[in-house]
């Protein structure tokens, strides 16, 4: 449909949805498109200048080429749109849907897009820049050669990606869930990701050097060769972390939880081990020289040809821990055996050899009476 701008701002005052119109290479400067329905509108090489899109959703447009400038479109929905080369500058963008659309080798900058949501969507090639992305969502999008250059990333959810193409260029990181996502072999370093959340997240070959990670949680992640030297990392959890052949030298990791963690040949030298939890641990052949292992908890841990040599003990227990060191667990401050859970196991046991039906033979006897 050819483009008729007084047409076009007749609908637009009514509310009647557009469908098929070529507003290509159109100049929009204070236009309000606010809760309009646009079906298959070619916009692109147009440009909106203080436009408004509230609550507007756009199904299968073009809008490659296009350029918004000062634009406001709150919980604006954009699907299925093609927008390569796009170009948004200044734009306040709360709560806006990009659903299966492809933003591909444009640029995103000094906007806020507080939770908004990218799905099946893609990145390739695009430069995010000076944004606020906090509590937004990505999930199942793609990045490739994809930058965030000083955004505000707070709480924000990483879904199920493949993030390997993903650039972080001072950024604001905080309280981020990485969640089931590719991030091998990315740079980390001397980031602030406290309370960050990397569940179930592929981190091999990446490099956490000298970051914060107060707090944040590995768990189930796969950590092969992996860099955690320097890192400040206490209560954090690795609870079924895998980490072979880690590198967490020179770190702190005090009160953090390893509890059924597979780190085989880690280096955890020289760290900060105090108040840490290992039970049902793979530790074999792991290095804790020169550790401060002040109340750690070794407890049914494997620690097989594992290196202590210079270690400090204090309390440390090894409780039924397995080691071919004979003298590891008489060590001046290591304990052998945990009096008190060695007790509670052998009332366990013994409950547990008590005949089934007596309790529930007894109740019942009990209710007739």
């Amino acid at each position: 449909m050819v483009f008729n701008q007084k047409l076009l701002k007749e609908w637009l005052d009514n509310g009647v949805p557009i469908n098929g119109l070529d507003c290509a290479g159109q100049v929009f400067s204070q236009w309000d498109f606010s809760g309009i329905v646009f079906d298959q509108v070619d916009f692109s090489g147009a440009k909106f200048l203080d436009v408004r899109f509230e609550q507007s959703v756009f199904n299968e447009c073009n809008f490659n080429g296009a350029e918004f400038i000062g634009c406001h479109a709150e919980q604006a929905l954009f699907n299925h749109c093609e927008m390569t080369q796009l170009s948004i500058d200044d734009c306040f963008l709360y709560e806006t849907k990009w659903q299966a659309s492809s933003l591909t080798q444009g640029q995103i900058k000094q906007s806020y897009l507080k939770e908004a949501a990218f799905l099946n969507s893609s990145l390739e090639k695009v430069t995010l820049s000076n944004l606020d992305l906090s509590e937004t969502l990505f999930a199942n999008t793609v990045f490739a050669s994809t930058r965030f250059i000083r955004c505000q990333l707070y709480k924000s959810i990483f879904y199920d990606l493949d993030c390997r193409g993903l650039h972080l260029e001072d950024c604001l990181l905080k309280h981020i869930v990485w969640s089931k996502s590719n991030l091998k072999g990315l740079n980390f370093e001397a980031m602030d990701l406290s309370l960050c959340v990397f569940t179930e997240c592929d981190l091999s070959l990446s490099s956490f050097k000298h970051s914060n990670l107060s707090q944040a949680s590995f768990k189930g992640a796969n950590l092969e060769k992996a860099n955690f030297d320097g890192v400040k990392a206490p209560f954090a959890v690795f609870v079924e972390a895998y980490g072979n052949e880690l590198s967490a030298q020179f770190a702190e990791f005090r009160q953090a939880v390893f509890v059924e963690a597979d780190f085989e040949q880690a280096k955890f030298n020289h760290s900060d081990l105090a108040m840490t939890v290992w039970h049902k641990a793979n530790a074999f052949e792991c290095d804790f020289t020169a550790c401060n292992l002040d109340h750690t908890d070794f407890s049914f841990s494997n620690l097989t040809k594992s290196k202590f040599e210079q270690a400090a003990f204090f309390q440390t227990r090894f409780h039924r821990a397995l080691t071919d060191q004979a003298d590891l667990k008489t060590q001046a401050g290591a304990l052998e055996k945990d009096d008190a859970l060695y007790e509670a196991e052998l009332w366990s046991e013994q409950y547990r050899q008590l005949p089934q039906y007596s309790r529930h033979t007894t109740a019942f006897k009990r209710s007739e009476s």
